[in-house]
């Protein structure tokens, strides 16, 4: 399974990242963003894992082009994590209302394609079952 994981800009509580960690397996994929908090904290998770049961981590770089709206960047770059890293599931990290997650999910139903949309905690108990 390909899984993009998301989380809301300062997203740092370790329990949930942890969880979501527990269910996947070292068949299946994460895409992040690498240069945000989640995208450090699932780094260093994920070095700290036993060899056997380490996901292969994918990070996205956007490139280093300058938008006239921070609105226009998210946009290009979840629009460029869906095409490129094909995932089946886009898990959510949030506390509530969060425009780029918001964004993702828009994205996700204009692609036609089957992408299931989690918050964390959903997916957890999706996955366990």
């Amino acid at each position: 399974m390909i899984a993009l994981l998301y989380g809301e800009p300062g997203w740092n509580r370790w329990p949930p990242i942890r969880k979501v960690f527990g269910v996947l397996t070292s068949h299946d994929t994460v895409l992040y963003r690498q240069s945000d908090d989640l995208g450090r904290m699932l780094e260093y998770h994920v070095k700290t894992m036993p060899g056997g049961q380490r996901p292969k981590l994918d990070p996205y770089q956007p490139e280093n082009v300058k938008y006239t709206d921070r609105r226009d960047s998210q946009y290009m770059l979840h629009t460029r994590m869906l095409a490129v890293g094909n995932p089946i599931a886009v898990v959510l990290f949030r506390e509530g209302a969060d425009d780029g997650a918001t964004g993702l999910g828009q994205l996700v139903d204009a692609t036609h394609k089957p992408i299931a949309v989690y918050e964390w905690d959903d997916f957890v108990t999706e996955m366990q079952q």
